[in-house]
């Protein structure tokens, strides 16, 4: 009898330790990118809660149609989506990016700022609003501010395009550029030892990187960019933001080790779900020209 008992609490164990929720996790970028690492850590860290399964899909149209399938077989799926997708949606450039935060869908998000920087005997910062200087950059969001930048003050640049931010950090190292653009610092913060930045389009002084906005009137000097981690599905967003509130704030998860070792990230997690909304979506209305989230 009491090997029957024993059995049985064992078939019990295990069932139990056999029923989480099955929760995909998405990148929905490159392997190598800081997306990649941010859900790599989530899942190591969400995998105490959840069964999971990391599904990579590289660019919009991958990720969008990853999204899709697992919806359609009545799974839930947690990614990162970068704002600035979201942005090109909305302005009719990308019919598969328009990922945008919602009550049912938000679990959610970090603030980040563009960063104009240079070598560290690169050009100095008040030299920058000059003709045929050479800047780098790495998206068309990016493309169209700077030349917007450039009108305002009157100037033409030659702007170079990169892949990707770590492409442009190269460029500037390589000293292809004069000065380039990127839409987080973290990039920065990797190489900052042969770097040197110039101005930040946070609207105050970040970690001692002067704001463009000080020495600009240009309307977009303040312009603020977002990730934002959504769950679609039949998962219960809510629950999952409870669960990522305590990674985030446990001193011994990956994820939070990952962002106490990188600058330039502020996180939404400890606002109230709709003010965090209405930030992410204000970050994502910087970008967007004409109708914009309410």
């Amino acid at each position: 009898m009491k090997k029957i008992l024993f059995l049985i609490v064992l078939t019990l164990l295990g069932w139990s330790a056999s029923a989480k929720e099955k929760l995909y996790i998405l990148n929905p970028s490159s392997t190598g990118g800081s997306f990649n690492a941010q859900m790599v850590a989530y899942a190591e860290d969400l995998s105490a809660y959840y069964d999971v399964e990391y599904v990579q899909g590289k660019g919009c149209q991958k990720a969008s149609s990853n999204v899709q399938r697992i919806i359609k077989n009545n799974n839930q799926v947690f990614h990162i989506w970068n704002g600035l997708r979201t942005a090109d949606f909305l302005n009719g450039k990308n019919p598969l990016c328009g990922m945008i935060p919602t009550e049912q869908n938000f679990v959610n998000s970090v603030l980040k700022y563009p960063l104009f920087f240079t070598g560290t005997d690169g050009i100095d910062k008040k030299d920058i609003f000059k003709d045929d200087i050479k800047v780098g950059y790495n998206s068309t969001t990016n493309k169209e501010y700077l030349q917007k930048l450039a009108e305002f003050h009157g100037i033409s640049w030659h702007l170079v395009r990169y892949e990707n931010s770590k492409g442009v950090v190269l460029g500037v190292m390589n000293n292809e550029v004069e000065f380039a653009m990127i839409n987080s610092a973290s990039s920065f913060w990797k190489k900052s030892d042969r770097l040197k930045a110039l101005y930040t389009l946070n609207a105050v002084e970040e970690n001692g990187i002067q704001p463009l906005r000080s020495i600009s009137q240009f309307p977009g000097a303040s312009n603020g960019t977002v990730d934002l981690f959504l769950l679609q599905g039949n998962g219960d967003n809510l629950k999952l933001r409870n669960v990522v509130n305590d990674i985030l704030n446990n001193p011994k998860s990956k994820t939070y080790l990952w962002y106490s070792n990188t600058k330039g990230y502020t996180q939404t997690i400890d606002m109230d779900v709709k003010q965090a909304i209405s930030i992410s979506r204000n970050y994502i209305n910087f970008w967007v020209v004409g109708d914009k989230l309410k």
